[in-house]
């Protein structure tokens, strides 16, 4: 096969990070091997991760075994691929000590989904700090780290300093340069296919239909679903005419907004709950006239361009990675801004497709010959 030849790191293998590795897999040409975990338990991945993969390359490596099928080692050799892609939920500096020889010093590419510094903590929870040193030594130990928007660089080095502040003594200095001098930023893509089929098949939707206001996003406390759902009701108490979806994938700890909210507006709802599958997943999207994000916690907002592929006009908090994507007219300053947008929008709902252009940009398509070079540039060393 064309293209570089690659292990794949995943420990969290789901969600958007599990639509990143299998974009990269379909859209860019390689020679791949993936090693995965299933997505639970965070806090275990980042920490314990490293063993368990290393563990298992290490009982099938080749070369480490004698096998009599090869005369000399340049067979077995060439079985190890040419770079390590993972992303920042492995420990990469355990990784690197724990693996076999032959992985131990190929060039490896770090993936920042998220950094671990601003993540917001709940009420009461004290950070964590071992998380963010994790981070810090997985962009030391890589050769390259890559943050998917400028704001998750930007705020993981910005919280550096005040980080290692925290060290009693013997902080290291020169850090946040050592990581900035090997860090790019480079959008992960969104899967737009299923989109584009429901596209094709979508019926014409009628003009004076309710506005139908999508929130799509994980069901937990960092996106913030309390800020959407209070400016929903002063909508529902006003009387206004709309409907709701709400969607995204939750956990075991559901915020308990979430049942308030479904017995509130349940006359109001169109979709409910986390949609399984990709293709009704995406009629909802196109169904849709407005996606609203009310985040305290985005590095990127891949919810909402896929959102805006499919039509939807973004209403979106002036902070995080939005004003990194989307000019001024799509973003609020305030709850109550948010609230007068809604009512703008339900006086004179908005054209299809106005933020469709920012969203093309960001499509596997468009963004795969990137990736290419990224990943032959790295395996070229």
């Amino acid at each position: 096969m064309d293209g570089p030849s690659a292990l794949l790191i995943e420990p969290y293998y789901g969600g958007s990070h599990k639509a990143f590795i299998d974009g990269l897999v379909e859209h860019v040409p390689g020679d791949y091997r993936l090693l995965t975990l299933p997505a639970r338990k965070w806090k275990w991945r980042m920490r314990g991760s490293a063993f368990h993969f290393a563990s298992e390359l290490s009982s099938s490596v080749p070369g480490v075994v004698p096998d009599a099928r090869y005369e000399d080692g340049a067979s077995q050799a060439a079985a190890v691929p040419g770079l390590i892609f993972c992303s920042s939920f492995l420990s990469l500096s355990d990784f690197k000590s724990l693996a076999p020889q032959p992985y131990q010093d190929l060039p490896t590419i770090a993936y920042f989904h998220e950094n671990q510094f601003v993540y917001p903590q709940r009420a009461q929870q004290e950070r964590d700090y071992h998380f963010g040193l994790t981070n810090l030594t997985t962009a030391l130990a890589a050769d390259v780290a890559c943050f998917n928007s400028q704001y998750n660089l930007d705020s993981f080095l910005d919280a550096i300093p005040a980080f290692l502040a925290k060290m009693p003594d013997f902080r290291p200095a020169g850090i946040g340069d050592q990581i900035r001098a090997k860090a790019r930023v480079i959008a992960p893509p969104i899967d737009t296919s299923p989109i584009d089929l429901a596209l094709a098949h979508q019926p014409e939707l009628d003009p004076s239909r309710p506005l139908h206001i999508i929130w799509n996003h994980r069901w937990e406390h960092d996106k913030n679903p309390e800020g959407f759902f209070d400016a929903i009701y002063a909508l529902a108490d006003a009387g206004e005419r709309f409907r709701v979806s709400v969607i995204g994938e939750s956990f075991e700890d559901v915020p308990a907004v979430f049942a308030k909210a479904r017995e509130r507006l349940a006359d109001r709802i169109e979709h409910f709950g986390y949609l399984l599958h990709r293709d009704d997943y995406a009629k909802a999207l196109v169904e849709a006239d407005v996606v609203v994000s009310t985040a305290n916690n985005e590095f990127f907002g891949m919810s909402v361009l896929e959102a805006c592929y499919a039509g939807c006009y973004p209403v979106l908090p002036r902070r995080l990675a939005y004003p990194d994507l989307f000019p001024d007219e799509f973003l609020y300053d305030s709850p109550r801004e948010l609230a007068d947008q809604f009512r703008t929008l339900i006086a004179a709902p908005p054209p299809r497709n106005a933020a469709r252009r920012i969203a093309e940009h960001y499509s596997w398509p468009r963004m795969a010959p990137a990736y290419a070079e990224l990943l032959a540039e790295f395996t070229a060393r």
